[in-house]
């Protein structure tokens, strides 16, 4: 029996019924195992609700300490309803797609997400990336300018 970790050759591989409290152990090691272009790995989890990719982030902070785990969390409405989604939700989702923009590629990423959320629309990269700003502390910003933004 050999310890050494297996070489993932395929960039799709699912996995499912996988019992919980297990999965993100599995994750982990999904998102450390090497690479045959010795890339880095991003990997997607579709979990059963919000309350279970809360679980699973604090297990990966355990599990994965040096992955970036992201969240994308799902609208609180139903499409055409009367009310828009919650600001915070809003605010989650996009800093979740600029920071899937901005670093792809740079470091082990494991993006966890729910079924509803997956299924909802989300802007090109392209358009996120380009309506993306640094600030700083200290920095000067004109505030007509940040608003009309």
């Amino acid at each position: 029996m050999s310890s050494a970790k297996p070489v993932i050759e395929s960039r799709d591989t699912l996995l499912s019924n996988v019992p919980e409290g297990l999965d993100a152990l599995v994750l982990a090691e999904l998102v450390a195992a090497p690479r045959e272009d010795n890339g880095t790995c991003t990997l997607l989890h579709i979990a059963r609700d919000d309350r279970r990719i809360e679980a699973l982030s604090q297990q990966l902070s355990f599990f994965a300490s040096g992955v970036r785990v992201i969240s994308l969390p799902a609208w609180d409405t139903v499409p055409y309803d009367r009310i828009g989604p919650n600001a915070d939700i809003v605010a989650d989702r996009m800093a979740a797609l600029a920071k899937l923009t901005v670093a792809a590629g740079k470091q082990p990423t494991i993006v966890l997400t729910t079924v509803n959320a997956i299924l909802q629309r989300v802007p090109p990269r392209a358009f996120i990336r380009k309506s993306l700003r640094q600030m700083a502390p200290g920095q000067r910003i004109d505030m007509n300018r940040l608003t009309e933004r």
